[in-house]
């Protein structure tokens, strides 16, 4: 057994056999840098003209993982069928978070998708074994999954993708980023929320290390800290208390009923985001009729005044709109919030 701290799969390529009669690879995401690699090596040892030769490729192609991942996914599925035809089997399994690499006498696994960040730029961590035990207990592990995931085709997943389209351009638009639904879904923002739900309480402190990103003005980071408690706050995941003069964070008792499944969350972000986007739709309208926005008639506009007000001080919040000093009844959109609504 050997711990692989760089350069996975170059130490997994030199240890496949020119004979090897099998590829099982287990991988959420998947890149064309990644599939390069693949293409590259078994072309190198001439598996892929092997008649015997299989290749199973198991992904997570869920509703969000096609949204988030760095490219449209059918990109590197189509270069791998292309070369290995028939010899290449896919599934998806939206519960599929493990990474395995296996072929004949070798195995890796670990943390490192089937992408050139999995393989060259992360920081990640790896096991390659030679040990039949391991292999055999790993195939077994393989099998087990494969045969309760689905039949991913191609045109499948090209219907998949267009479904998505939409939601993939808003997400990967850095501005839309900052608000999108999806996001709040994907990597360290989920597990930021999941750690969060797992406390009785919360200490700004505590906040302040779950939500921090490294930022090189330490003002922009308490800031962008700060963005991330309100917004929980305004979701009603997160209330405010005072204990001795200190604040502190009380997480909703079923917080951790709407983290699993994710769907549940994402409606509820979804109808969030919608809140707010009509909201200042509506704001906008307004200021381009040239008329004054009054929030008693906004209000009329909207079934849930109590959403509609979270909404208002979001836009507030993130400089979108201003309620005049001296008439504050009355909103009215800023630069930044007019260009915010374009881009929608």
């Amino acid at each position: 057994m050997e711990i692989l701290t760089k350069d996975p799969w170059h130490r997994f390529r030199e240890k496949i056999s020119n004979k090897n009669k099998i590829l099982f690879v287990a991988s959420p995401f998947i890149t064309s840098k990644g599939a390069n690699q693949i293409i590259e090596t078994f072309e190198y040892h001439g598996s892929h003209g092997n008649k015997k030769f299989e290749f199973k490729l198991l992904l997570n192609c869920s509703k969000i993982n096609i949204i988030t991942s760095v490219e449209p996914i059918i990109n590197p599925v189509n270069k791998l069928k292309e070369k290995f035809g028939q010899k290449l089997e896919i599934r998806s399994n939206s519960r599929l978070h493990a990474k395995l690499f296996l072929s004949d006498g070798i195995a890796m696994y670990g943390s490192s998708n089937l992408t050139s960040g999995g393989f060259f730029m992360n920081k990640e961590l790896n096991t390659l074994t030679k040990s039949k035990k391991s292999r055999t207990i790993l195939k077994e592990w393989f099998d087990d999954i494969w045969s309760t995931s689905d039949d991913l085709s191609i045109s499948h997943l090209e219907n998949l993708f267009n479904e998505c389209k939409e939601e993939r351009i808003k997400y990967h638009d850095w501005y839309a980023n900052l608000r999108s639904p999806i996001y709040h879904l994907a990597g360290d923002s989920y597990k930021k929320l999941q750690e969060i739900c797992q406390k009785d309480k919360l200490s700004k402190i505590d906040l302040d290390r779950i939500l921090s990103e490294r930022k090189s003005d330490p003002n922009e980071q308490n800031k962008n800290t700060q963005d991330k408690i309100n917004f929980l706050k305004r979701l009603g995941f997160l209330r405010e208390t005072l204990n001795n003069e200190e604040v502190e964070y009380i997480p909703i008792h079923n917080i951790r009923d709407i983290l699993d499944p994710k769907e549940l969350l994402y409606e509820i972000l979804c109808e969030d985001n919608r809140i707010i986007n009509e909201g200042l739709n509506k704001i906008c309208e307004y200021d381009e009729l040239g008329e004054e926005c009054k929030i008693e008639t906004l209000k009329g506009d909207f079934e849930d005044t109590e959403a509609l007000t979270g909404a208002r001080n979001w836009l507030k919040h993130l400089n979108y709109i201003n309620e005049s000093p001296t008439k504050p009844t009355i909103i009215a959109p800023t630069q930044l919030g007019r260009n915010a609504r374009a881009k929608q």
